[in-house]
């Protein structure tokens, strides 16, 4: 029997034998996953540059959970509208997250997602000079 699976190995070739360690950590499998998924509707780094505040939105039965990266806001028949990257992280009707420019009215709630931490943070801005 030996001697007919070593038939079946390639002749005349060398076997080179390897060792892998393999660990149970399942937190920075979950980690990678986390950002990947993030990355997917994250906004680009000109727009985190450029903007000036992070809103969230929560989920309603007409709209997803979002985070909107707001460029600029505007008074529009005394109604505050803001314009910037909105990132659904989680659409109606499933699906992958989505990221794209957006106009929205502004929301001034201080309600703070569980995964508020893990989308991308506005860099520091420089202090203005007196």
């Amino acid at each position: 029997m030996n001697r007919r699976l070593g038939n079946l190995l390639p002749s005349g070739g060398q076997v080179a034998y390897t060792s892998k360690h393999y660990t149970n950590d399942l937190s920075g499998a979950l980690e990678q996953v986390k950002e990947e998924y993030f990355k997917k509707a994250a906004p680009p780094q000109d727009v985190l540059n450029k903007a000036s505040e992070r809103i969230f939105r929560r989920r309603t039965m007409m709209q997803s959970d979002a985070v909107m990266y707001v460029l600029s806001r505007r008074s529009i028949f005394g109604f505050q509208i803001c314009t910037g990257w909105l990132m659904e992280l989680h659409p109606l009707g499933g699906g992958p997250p989505q990221g794209s420019y957006s106009i929205l009215p502004c929301s001034n709630s201080d309600f703070q997602p569980s995964y508020a931490s893990s989308v991308p943070t506005l860099p520091p801005k420089p202090a203005p000079k007196p």
